[in-house]
């Protein structure tokens, strides 16, 4: 007895009996989410309290807009408060589209029987995958806190006349672990919004197919395009939030070197992607692929037959693959474009001196451009319909428009928008005065966007049914299997040339574009970084449509569920017709998308490769601007490159295979132990195959993201050993520069052939089926192409798609750990980690046992956190497996669960040993935050002259301490020689520091071969007689004396300081307080009682300097003249500039003060009381500076000075 297997009716009656119920017994959604209770009442009010709410959003959006700009003149902050609030109300519209989605019904009980499976499995599947993945990243956050902690601070240099912004090693590190876990998180979420929205929409979009194809269209879409806008409001808002909260913590960083902070936030984003797409690409693909061959191949049943023990979990995996995974994707090709193109921009303005108006344009371009993006892919959102006198109300009439035109028509209607807008915008943020520059920048954009235009033609050309690629590969089908295969592969191989061809088109033209953009305003010799943010700006035009091209890209997961809902839930034939038509194009737009990520994927990694180039010649000190592939290791790395993409890929296949091998397996055991389910009278088991996919899917996601995570970094870290032992110091660097380039190569070419190839066998299996060719459904021709189908699925779903992600993690990766490949090191067999990477030890003991300990720490504290994080993973219990319908358990006998419990046991106490040790390591390694307080001379006398033959003036002085000074960061390192930084261009940082003479001083008393690490941060003014740079020397003398606890004590250390500086024993002598004679290295401490609080100072610092020897200079010849009453050396001041008399003079009659005098050798004046008439001292004295309530300061035994507010009061005038 034949029976057609379309014809649902006549099932029954065919086999002699009523089928068994497929529908499941729980009824309806178990609970419902906040958002959903939000929507039911938005859907309940009428049209007019709609309409408020409407024009109520709208004036409050404009509103807010329109205070940003009378408030606020600065134009950095309006631009990124706008895209904050502009990234809000798009999640405002978002949430209407969910409403549109959720206003309509779910179906009968039949379809929601169906749905209420797919979505618990996807939500259960996602939250444990995504727990997972929230271990692995905090797991990630904490290493990277460890690396930058152990790294310099950071010194942001002055830009624009503004000051330099010192970042701590422990702040850098903090910044960097919260913004990888916030860009994570949104990443998540992203992901989260993907998924949540597709189970909802799938059933919808099944019952809106049975009543009208413009309604299920327009849903499907609609829904789509609800997860599309939540990704980039999420990207946007995070960064917007990130960099006002970074301004707001450092008032004095510039707007352009806020994105310099930001390089966790990419890499949080491209983690969670990688493994989001692994997970969810194993999960779809092994059901999809197991369900297939046994089902259509074996079985002879038709796709998303109920019958099929696989179906459900193959439904489940469109959710959790292809709408979380490619929402998460996107989501971290667009932040690493945001942030490689704010660098950029900023970078490109500093080189040309531009305004700070003019910078922060360029700088918040890349915001704006995505704020438009969102603006008008909601307009394109709501021009998907099919066209007017087309049928529309029927699901029986078969002459409905092709949802490719409808979808092609609302995106050229968005492109001629986005065009308009990015045109109006390159106006508004690049303008440079006298220039055309904004002009050639939108040509750039216009290059972004014909490329994303003909990406988008190229890859329909290669993977839609109504071109003749495809129709090849089905009639190849007619011939068996492997001609089937080998078609595919010629046309997967073939659709490389011409997107390439583009790529390489738009990268020439828009570098050459850019150059000449800013030509005249940025010197020639900077003139690639114009190059380069000109290629940026064509990123910008690919990504400007991305929230539409990303809604075509969740359309197709949409389509293919409410396919496979209507089959299970057999519904007429007429309702099939139009979700496979859906479906097909779903097929094409997923194709699309993925083309458009590999573009966009390329442009990126080649900005982020440039600005890997930049951060390798400021760890070096070499200018490295390329790479000689000549070299025999840096080829070598290149080669490692290209072999990372194919050993990725075929990981990523094997996966998949493997799960493919386990749901066969399973789904042949229930038909030949339960034949009932053939012949309808029996229910198949979905839940043990939703259990062995989301198992496989866990557990073999995690060795090809180590892959991709740790290749860079072991492959970089190598050749950087040889490079110490062959005398180079680029070595690491310029291999992993190779490897970089070689695998983002490769990676461009496999993406597209996996991704054109996968959605070609796929399209060709749709072509046979729809339109009835070569035999039509259940013919050999079929077969054969359900074969190139199940090659197709790992293609195009699993390894294609992480593929592109893998060559931007790759690039993040060396990015954020730069410093590993980079600088010497020694031939010593000891290794440790200090400074700004993993640098080995150098021969002296006392720096091989801190690294040594720390080395050992780290072991045992990530065995520690690895032991739990696997527990997590996979439950490892002995003779137990999970009920959950998610993830299923791994068994283990009696002896592997002992032996498992007693490692547990044992790496619970050594996890918590390598705490200790790293706490206290890097404690250490973090060295000490001090006070360099500078002094007053409250009166000084001079005395007399040594005797020859140098002969120095002589002086009775008293010394005091005051809360005006510097902050100084100083920590061991393992470096051959000491380093300073300092935010003021005007001190030296070399060996003519007296705080370089200060360490090495104490290394040559003392016998140590300790060196440090400095950061100078500077408040106290320079030749103001202050003694800044002897408190500077005091303070380092003293610092090293404790973190080598060599345990000198503080007279020694004053004894050691007389070579460097006459002033130097004072600091360390004292308390704080000093009758000093002599030539002032002869300290008679005092008690801080006896100086009083003098109920604060005021000083004053003319805006010039006096520099001592010239001081003393014009006092030696001024010798037998009437002495001043409070500071001798006041005369030779006052004839190298008499205006300090006016100064004094006005100090009191102005400004009100007492006992005005010079400090030192000047040019600082002091006095005591509050100040008065300040804005008239302002006026006649412009430049000088005035700093109100000092007081002095003083330290306890065997502490140093402290003064709790870093910021005394100063008022530059």
């Amino acid at each position: 007895m034949s029976v057609e297997m379309n014809d649902m009716a006549a099932i029954p009656e065919a086999f002699g009996g009523p089928m068994v119920n497929y529908q499941s017994s729980r009824k309806g959604k178990q609970y419902t989410s906040e958002i959903e209770r939000l929507v039911y009442v938005y859907n309940q009010m009428d049209w007019k309290a709609k309409k408020t709410i409407t024009y109520s959003l709208l004036l409050g959006y404009f509103s807010l807009l329109l205070i940003f700009r009378l408030c606020t003149s600065d134009f950095a902050t309006l631009a990124t408060a706008s895209a904050l609030v502009t990234s809000i109300y798009a999640l405002f519209f978002a949430f209407w589209l969910a409403a549109f989605v959720f206003r309509h019904d779910e179906g009968d009980a039949a379809m929601q029987s169906i749905a209420d499976p797919i979505r618990e499995g996807s939500e259960g599947f996602f939250a444990v995958q995504y727990g997972t993945i929230a271990k692995i990243s905090v797991l990630a956050a904490f290493l990277l806190f460890m690396l930058y902690i152990s790294r310099d601070d950071t010194v942001l240099g002055a830009v624009g006349g503004g000051k330099a912004t010192t970042v701590s090693s422990l702040a850098m590190a903090l910044i960097t672990a919260c913004t990888f876990l916030i860009g994570a998180f949104c990443s998540a979420l992203a992901g989260y919004a993907g998924m949540w929205v597709s189970v909802r929409a799938n059933v919808r979009v099944s019952s809106a197919a049975r009543r009208c194809y413009n309604t299920a269209i327009q849903l499907c879409f609609r829904a789509g395009g609800f997860a599309s806008l939540v990704n980039v409001a999420m990207v946007i808002g995070g960064l917007s939030f990130i960099m006002i909260v970074l301004r707001v913590i450092y008032p004095t960083l510039e707007f352009q070197q806020a994105p310099l902070l930001l390089v966790g936030y990419g890499f949080g984003a491209s983690l969670v992607a990688m493994f989001a797409q692994l997970g969810g690409g194993i999960y779809t693909k092994g059901a999809d692929v197991g369900a297939d061959l046994v089902g259509k191949v074996e079985a002879g049943i038709p796709e998303d037959d109920p019958r099929n023990p696989a179906t459900i979990a193959d439904l489940v995996g469109d959710n959790v693959g292809d709408c979380a995974g490619q929402c998460a994707d996107t989501f971290e090709s667009i932040a690493a474009e945001i942030l490689s193109a704010m660098i950029l921009g900023g970078s490109l303005a500093d080189e040309g001196s531009m305004n700070k108006g003019v910078t922060a344009g360029f700088v918040a371009f890349p915001l704006a451009v995505h704020c438009m993006d969102m603006v008008v892919s909601s307009v394109g959102m709501m021009l998907i319909r099919a066209k007017k006198g087309m049928p529309t109300h029927s699901a029986k009439d078969t002459a409905d428009e092709d949802p490719m035109k409808i979808m092609k028509r609302a995106y050229s209607v968005t492109l001629f928008l986005a065009t308009i807008g990015f045109l109006v915008l390159c106006r508004w943020f690049l303008w440079v005065p006298n220039t055309n520059s904004w002009a050639w920048f939108f040509g750039c954009g216009a290059v972004g966007m014909a490329c994303s235009y003909l990406f988008v033609i190229i890859t329909q050309y290669y993977t839609d049914y109504e071109h003749n690629k495809v129709r090849s590969i089905a009639f190849a089908s007619t011939t068996g299997p492997a001609t089937n295969i080998i078609a595919g592969m010629a046309v997967g191989l073939e659709s490389t040339a011409a997107p390439v061809l583009c790529i390489s088109i738009a990268l020439v033209s828009s570098y050459y574009m850019g150059m000449a953009a800013t030509a005249g305003v940025v010197p020639a010799s900077e003139a690639t970084k114009s190059g380069l943010f000109g290629t940026a700006v064509a990123t910008m035009g690919m990504l400007s449509t991305a929230v539409f091209v990303l809604a075509m890209s969740n359309f197709g997961p949409i389509a293919d569920n409410a396919g496979g809902i209507v089959e299970m839930s057999q519904q007429a034939d007429e309702v099939r017709l139009i979700t496979d038509k859906l479906d097909a194009v779903g097929n094409v737009t997923k194709a699309n998308t993925k083309g458009f990520s590999v573009g966009t994927a390329a442009l990126a990694c080649f900005l982020l490769f440039a600005a890997f180039m930049d951060e390798v010649s400021v760890y070096t000190g070499k200018r490295f601007e390329s790479v000689d592939l000549a070299r025999c290791e840096v080829f070598v790395g290149g080669i490692l490159g290209a072999c990372l993409v194919f050993l990725f890929a075929a990981w990523a296949m094997n996966a998949v295979g493997r799960a493919a091998a386990q749901v066969v397996t399973e789904v042949r055991r229930q038909f030949k132990e339960r034949p009932g389910i053939m012949d309808w009278s029996d229910k198949p088991d979905y839940y043990t195959c939703i259990a062995i996919v989301s198992r496989s899917a866990l557990k073999e996601m995690i060795r090809p993201g180590a892959l991709a995570a740790l290749s860079p970094v072991v492959v970089g870290f190598a050749f950087r050993i040889i490079g110490s032992y062959r005398g180079d110091t680029t070595l690491g660097a310029q291999v992993i520069a190779a490897f970089l380039m070689f695998s983002t190569a490769a990676g461009i070419l496999m993406a597209l052939f996996l991704n054109n190839a996968g959605g070609a066998w796929d399209n060709a299996k749709k072509y046979i089926e729809i339109t009835g060719c070569h035999g039509g459904k259940n013919s050999e021709a079929h077969k054969a192409s359900v074969v190139g189908d199940t090659v197709g699925d790992p293609c195009k779903d699993t390894a294609g798609p992480s593929v592109h992600v893998l060559i931007k993690l790759v690039s993040t990766v060396t990015m954020v750990l730069t410093p590993v490949f980079c600088g010497q090191i020694a031939t010593s067999s000891v290794a440790n980690v200090a400074g700004a990477g993993i640098i080995p030890s150098r021969r002296h003991s006392s720096a091989v046992l801190p690294g040594t300990l720390l080395i050992l720490g780290c072991m045992l504290l990530c065995c520690g956190v690895g032991q739990v994080a696997l527990m997590f993973v996979f439950p490892l219990r002995a003779g137990t497996v999970s009920h959950s319908p998610s993830v299923a358990s791994v068994p283990l006998s009696g002896t592997a669960g002992a032996l498992h419990g007693l490692w547990a046991s044992a790496v619970a106490p050594a996890a918590a040993v390598g705490m200790l040790i790293v706490v206290g390591v890097v404690a250490r390694r973090a060295g000490m935050r001090l006070f360099s307080p500078a002094k007053v001379n409250t009166f000084l006398k001079i005395t007399g002259r040594t005797s020859p033959p140098n002969p120095m003036h002589t002086m009775v002085s008293q010394f005091h301490t005051i809360n005006l000074g510097d902050w100084m960061r100083i920590s061991t390192t393992d470096a051959e020689k000491d380093s300073l930084r300092c935010d003021d261009p005007s001190v030296p940082t070399d060996e003519g520091n007296l705080i370089i003479k200060a360490l090495e001083v104490f290394r040559r008393k003392s016998g140590s071969k300790q060196h440090f690490d400095v950061t100078l941060t500077k408040r106290c003014p320079n030749q103001a007689g202050l003694g800044g740079g002897s408190s500077n020397g005091a303070t380092a003398l003293w610092a090293a004396n404790r973190l080598t606890r060599f345990g000198a004590a503080d007279d020694t250390l004053a004894e050691w300081s007389r070579e460097l500086g006459s002033d130097l024993p004072f600091f360390l002598a004292s308390k704080g307080a000093a009758l000093c004679s002599g030539i002032g290295d002869e300290v008679f401490p005092m008690t801080p009682e006896a100086v009083g609080g003098h109920g604060g100072m005021v000083f004053v610092k003319p805006s010039f300097g006096l520099p001592t020897p010239a001081v003393y200079k014009e006092y030696a010849k001024s010798d037998g003249q009437a002495p001043q009453p409070l500071n001798d050396l006041t005369r030779g001041a006052v004839e190298l500039r008499p205006e300090l008399l006016n100064i004094a003079k006005d100090m009191e009659d102005v400004m009100g003060l007492t006992g005005v005098s010079m400090s030192g050798s000047g040019s600082c004046l002091f006095g005591y009381g509050k100040p008065e008439r300040l804005e008239d001292f302002k006026a006649e004295y412009p430049g000088t500076m005035v700093w109100s309530d000092v007081v002095p300061v003083f330290r306890e035994s065997g502490q140093w000075y402290n003064y709790d507010n870093d910021d005394a009061l100063v008022s530059a005038v």
